[in-house]
């Protein structure tokens, strides 16, 4: 199984005039926006890691060896739609699902793809990346629509990383950071599909 992203996100989770909001730095203060703005993309990184979502929409592809035994599990919840799903039929030929005969979509998260009731799924040639599955996940495409929750553990992985540039902080007893950001994203992490 490989997951590409096939059109990543046009915004940032957090846009960078909020950050350097939270950062309290004056108006006109431009010169760390490009270090800022890599501290914000870790930091999406870092969350999307940790909660195994996306925050701003994208197209992704699912890609295969082979049809599983039950359903197909879509990484990167909030599933928004199912775009395009096709395989190589055992001639070598790539065929394409054509929904929604062919397939239903459970919005659970993840989100769960399986063959409509009667239905299984079609064979295919035995190669690899024989099932392709492309689909467009994330809140939204802006960060008006990702929960403020998650947002906030963005400007405090930010904060911290802005006032702690080095990887060891020397002389701190009580480091409260790590707790907070998960209790933020706690509530929002993917669990396993039983």
């Amino acid at each position: 199984m490989s997951l590409i992203l096939v059109t990543g996100p046009v915004a940032l989770a957090v846009p960078l005039e909020v950050v350097k909001s939270h950062l309290q730095l004056m108006e006109g203060e431009d010169a760390d926006d490009g270090l800022i703005s890599g501290y914000v993309r870790a930091a999406v990184d870092l969350v999307e890691g940790f909660t195994e979502r996306a925050l701003i929409e994208r197209t992704l592809r699912l890609v295969l060896d082979h049809w599983p035994s039950g359903p197909v599990v879509l990484p990167r919840p909030p599933l928004i739609a199912v775009e395009r799903v096709a395989w190589i039929d055992p001639d070598g030929a790539e065929q394409v699902v054509t929904p929604p005969l062919a397939y239903q979509v459970s919005r659970r998260e993840p989100a769960i793809l399986a063959p409509s009731p009667g239905q299984s799924w079609p064979a295919t040639r035995r190669q690899l990346d024989a099932v392709s599955i492309e689909y467009r996940a994330g809140y939204g495409a802006t960060a008006d629509a990702v929960p403020e929750a998650i947002r906030h553990a963005i400007l405090l992985l930010v904060a911290q990383w802005y006032a702690v540039r080095e990887p060891v902080s020397i002389g701190n007893i009580v480091n409260v950071l790590p707790f907070a950001v998960e209790a933020l994203l706690g509530p929002y992490r993917v669990w396993s599909v039983a």
